[in-house]
């Protein structure tokens, strides 16, 4: 089964969304970039579900810069989903991220969609590079 990384503090949110996905795909959770970026480390995920305002000292802007900073995961598909709008996209673009999405305009059947796509998209590794 494939591998989802939802990244988020908002436990809610995080919830929702796991309950979104669960039948569909092997959902993995952190709350905090430091526990973000240590699971990343530790596995390979299929597609990665990114807040950028995230607890801990390790926001989502450097989480994003771990992932595409190293060659076995900067292949990784990254969805930026936040509630901090859109004048941080083209920043978070422009560093790697695949698509970017305000939480409170995006529809759960579009986010559902988005992910379908990426996570069935071929994951390259660093042996292909």
């Amino acid at each position: 089964m494939k591998k989802l990384l939802i990244v988020d503090d908002d436990l809610a949110f995080s919830f929702q969304l796991e309950q979104l996905f669960k039948d569909s795909y092997d959902i993995d959770k952190s709350v905090d970039g430091m526990g973000a970026l240590g699971k990343i480390n530790d596995q390979l995920y299929d597609c990665i579900i990114l807040d950028i305002d995230i607890l801990g000292g390790v926001d989502g802007y450097e989480v994003l810069k771990g992932i595409k900073g190293q060659s076995k995961t900067k292949r990784i598909p990254v969805i930026v989903l936040t509630n901090a709008g859109y004048e941080k996209k083209d920043s978070f673009m422009k560093m790697g991220a695949d698509e970017y999405f305000v939480k409170g305009e995006t529809s759960m059947e579009d986010l559902e969609s988005v992910v379908a796509k990426w996570i069935n998209s071929p994951v390259r590794t660093s042996e292909e590079d």
